[in-house]
């Protein structure tokens, strides 16, 4: 909470700091009050993470508003370099790059590439998320054209939101440097899974239908639905990388079983969807000694072999979520691209060779038993 704070007030802006206090038990009252002349405190019983932001923004006095979650950090200089590209416009929002950090704040587990919504942002956004919200600076006024946003969707209310400035014509307009620091926690909101899936796929069905939050929509009766239920399914694989990293059997059974399917689902793409995701999910989990993603892959692997008739020994399924796609070198050749893809084979081949030496065991405990 200090290290929020701490980043807001020092940034070389006119700001006005507003900070919720949602009910905390956990000491933050107390750092809160540290900085008690810098910012404006209101405390609220515990509502949740979207109540929280909204009460926060009813008493915005500002043109522009920017979400800072408690646990991360603003860059420095971040809100200058988000608001000079606003030209005072109030249709615009402007984004930049953030990283990815360790609970310690110390050490740097990502830097994700600048994400490009053009040319239609609802498009992009009616398949996920693209950023943490802190990353994201606001026209206020957006908050009395689109709504506040949804405790309904909580974990995903951000995204929610963002789909509404898209179907209201807000241009979104990105900036290639580094404003936020988001801390990866595995105690955090968009690590449960189970929550996240029953989130986002509202929101993607919202994107797909008309919403009667949005003022001149240019979307009145949403995108084709025809299209719904394949971005559903890819948002259930996320769900379920994550799941598969946290390594709870009954987890993973809940949320592969509530993910929409349909004849068409196409399962390479949600097994190559799988292996991608596995790569940001593990980051919060496990410490240097020891191997989250690697363990998340053999998770996954072990249960889709047992779901899926096509998920066997050399397939094209087997192939997809335990081997990276070495094209990718001829595509964007590097030496850095080819250290990264080696390792990643070689998680891929101990993970295979774990997977068949426990289907030889299991065969042959059933002959055991048939003998028997």
């Amino acid at each position: 909470m200090g290290e929020a704070i701490l980043s807001a007030v020092s940034q070389n802006s006119n700001l006005q700091v507003i900070v919720v206090d949602d009910g905390s038990t956990d000491g933050s009252l107390e750092e809160i009050e540290k900085y008690a002349s810098q910012v404006e405190l209101l405390r609220t019983a515990n509502q949740g993470i979207a109540d929280a932001r909204n009460r926060a923004i009813e008493k915005v006095q500002a043109p522009y508003t920017l979400l800072l979650d408690h646990d991360d950090r603003l860059a420095p200089g971040a809100v200058e370099t988000l608001l000079l590209p606003m030209q005072n416009s109030q249709d615009r929002v402007t984004y930049g790059r953030f990283e990815g950090w360790d609970a310690t704040m110390t050490r740097r587990l990502a830097v994700p590439a600048l994400a490009g919504l053009a040319p239609d942002p609802m498009q992009y956004l009616s398949q996920g998320d693209f950023t943490p919200p802190g990353a994201i600076l606001f026209p206020s006024s957006a908050f009395q054209r689109v709504g506040l946003l949804d405790q309904s969707v909580a974990g995903c209310d951000d995204w929610d939101f963002l789909v509404r400035l898209a179907r209201s014509g807000y241009d979104f307009h990105g900036i290639d440097r580094v404003v936020f620091h988001y801390r990866r926690l595995a105690t955090s909101a968009s690590n449960r899974p189970q929550q996240m899936l029953a989130a986002g796929l509202e929101v993607i069905g919202r994107a797909h239908a008309p919403d009667d939050r949005v003022q001149q929509d240019r979307y009145p009766e949403g995108l084709a639905a025809e299209f719904m239920l394949a971005k559903q399914f890819l948002w259930g694989a996320d769900c379920f990388a994550l799941s598969a990293v946290r390594g709870q059997e009954s987890e993973m059974e809940e949320v592969f079983c509530r993910i929409p399917q349909s004849e068409e689902s196409c399962w390479y793409s949600f097994v190559l969807h799988i292996r991608q995701m596995l790569a940001w999910h593990c980051q919060p989990y496990g410490q240097r000694d020891t191997d989250p993603f690697g363990n998340g892959l053999f998770r996954a692997a072990q249960f889709l072999q047992q779901k899926l008739s096509t998920f066997e020994y050399g397939s094209k399924l087997w192939n997809a979520l335990l081997y990276p796609r070495f094209s990718e070198l001829l595509r964007r050749p590097g030496p850095r691209k080819a250290v990264r893809l080696i390792k990643e084979w070689r998680q891929g081949k101990s993970v295979s060779t774990r997977l068949l030496a426990e289907l030889a065991a299991r065969t042959s405990d059933d002959k055991s038993e048939i003998a028997c």
